[in-house]
């Protein structure tokens, strides 16, 4: 199959650069959403005592919902595309800083968790840290 990626053709029309761009998006905002139910399956799955904490594990999982409901709305295309795309940044910043930075210590050089690392057991961590790098991939690329 030849040509490059600007002479896609759907029902015998081209697209123009702009159309093939919001498939782009829309690619890799369902990709991000597809891959945050690991994100929540991961929390779910991890036991309370790998918690620092007894009340976290349901206050990351609400923030992970939060992430969701985000992305949930980027995807939507009834939602203005300036909303869409503050959803996305939003998505992004907040799995980063509300969710990833609670269970990333295991991940450094030093290979244990950090004082505000809310999953204490490394194990556990380095599988959510994992899922939550899959949601960020397509995010960054937005």
């Amino acid at each position: 199959m030849g040509g490059s990626i600007d002479e896609v053709a759907i029902f015998d029309r081209k697209l123009t650069g702009r159309e093939i761009n919001l498939l782009y998006q829309a690619g890799l905002l369902n990709w991000a959403d597809d891959r945050h139910d690991d994100v929540l399956d991961g929390i779910a799955a991890i036991p309370e005592s790998a918690f620092r904490h007894d009340d976290q594990a349901d206050v990351l999982y609400e923030r992970a919902e939060r992430v969701r409901t985000m992305v949930e709305l980027a995807i939507d295309i009834s939602t203005p595309l300036l909303v869409r795309q503050y959803m996305v940044r939003g998505a992004r910043l907040y799995l980063a800083n509300q969710i990833q930075e609670r269970t990333d210590g295991c991940m450094s050089a030093a290979g244990i968790p950090d004082r505000d690392d809310w999953v204490i057991d490394c194990t556990e961590q380095e599988s959510l840290y994992d899922a939550i790098e899959a949601v960020l991939e397509p995010l960054d690329r937005l």
